[in-house]
């Protein structure tokens, strides 16, 4: 029995209904993730600003490991906690690219606390820099284009920060600071407008 071969339209309406409901899944899910990570995040920074304020030392920074050590269980329990749906290309692309941006932030946040070049500094602009290109890739992929443009602001200040510390050799105060308003403006905001969107399309089924 030969395979059918589809035209160019139906070809199209194949797509066009992976990204419906990749859409679908995600506004459920991951704009909870986004929330997820995004609060943690923001807390985190905060709990580091707060402390070197009180003291100027930089043990305070073995704060932003509460980030994965919180975040990475909590994730799993409410995956586990959500039905079961469907799972297409869409869903399978942006879930690798999690998988990756994961990896690459565990073994730079390793490198750069003092395994290689023990300088605890060049965490936050790196993983700013990792995990705002995944939440831009990922917004992108389920044609959330316009949200997609709020991460792209953390990839510019990571960079920004980055470059201030090649440069002056420290990480300033306000640096903490702008890491935490990126990360409201790129993931908290976007999750919420997703679940917003989530919503008001169950209203209607």
């Amino acid at each position: 029995m030969e395979d059918k071969k589809l035209t160019s339209a139906e070809s199209l309406e194949l797509i066009s209904r992976m990204i419906n409901n990749t859409r679908e899944n995600l506004s459920v899910g991951s704009g909870n993730m986004f929330l997820l990570w995004g609060y943690l995040s923001v807390v985190a920074s905060l709990g580091v600003y707060a402390g070197m304020l009180f003291n100027g030392s930089q043990q305070w920074n073995w704060v932003w490991f509460l980030i994965p050590l919180i975040g990475t269980p909590t994730m799993i329990y409410f995956q586990r906690k959500e039905d079961k749906k469907v799972i297409t290309y869409m869903d399978t692309v942006t879930s690798k690219i999690w998988v990756i941006e994961g990896a690459v932030s565990m073994v730079s946040l390793m490198a750069v606390s003092g395994f290689i070049m023990g300088v605890w500094s060049l965490v936050l602009p790196v993983t700013m820099i990792i995990i705002f290109i995944a939440t831009a890739l990922t917004l992108a992929v389920i044609k959330e284009n316009v949200l997609a443009v709020l991460p792209c602001l953390g990839i510019v200040c990571g960079m920004y920060i980055l470059s201030s510390l090649v440069k002056n050799g420290t990480l300033f105060a306000t640096d903490i600071l702008i890491f935490a308003a990126c990360f409201v403006i790129g993931m908290i905001i976007p999750g919420h407008i997703i679940n917003s969107k989530a919503k008001k399309q169950c209203s209607k089924n």
